[in-house]
């Protein structure tokens, strides 16, 4: 009969850091947030009683894509999505009191904020939905609510789709549009 060798150490510790990288069942992340928000240093969570009263507030819808069809409607070209939102002020944080995915039925799947978040001068906060994640479907959007407690320049909101199979590869950025209510035409005389 043979003998099965001892694991190494190494082995171990391997094993031990595989098994803590499956994240909580609720899919959070290190923030207490959805899994997929990622935080730059110069992003973060504002204490409730301290979100300075807001001058400018304003909504940005932003289309992504889970997939895509190829020829046939029964073919389905699978997409991982980044939505970036950059604050492209030099001077002035933007605060982010929501990020709502939603899906192609126009019901709300998740909101990655749970609380407001702070985003410094120049920094970024992103969201990344992945290939696996079908929840959206092929017409799912972001709603990015936003704020700030004075001028600001407007930030840039983009979600950016790749996909590959294959030896073929896919990619291709959608710009946000802040959503604006438009006045209802006057009536006829």
């Amino acid at each position: 009969m043979r003998r099965r060798p001892a694991p190494t150490p190494a082995l171990l510790l391997a094993a031990v850091l595989l098994a803590s990288c499956g994240g909580d069942p609720a899919g959070r992340g290190r923030t207490g947030e959805p899994e997929g928000l990622l935080l730059s240093g110069g992003a973060s969570p504002v204490a409730d009683g301290e979100v300075p009263e807001p001058v400018i507030s304003r909504s940005v819808y932003v289309p992504i894509y889970s997939h895509i069809y190829l020829d046939d409607p029964e073919q389905a070209y699978p997409l991982a999505s980044t939505l970036s939102i950059r604050n492209t002020d030099p001077d002035r944080p933007l605060f982010l009191a929501s990020i709502r995915y939603i899906d192609t039925d126009g019901s709300e799947v998740r909101d990655y904020l749970s609380r407001t978040l702070r985003l410094a001068p120049l920094a970024t906060a992103e969201v990344v939905v992945r290939e696996r994640d079908l929840s959206g479907g092929s017409g799912a959007n972001f709603v990015v609510d936003w704020a700030a407690d004075g001028p600001v320049s407007r930030p840039v909101v983009q979600s950016v789709m790749i996909g590959s199979a294959g030896n073929q590869g896919i990619s291709f950025v959608c710009e946000g549009s802040e959503i604006v209510r438009l006045p209802a035409d006057p009536a006829p005389r």
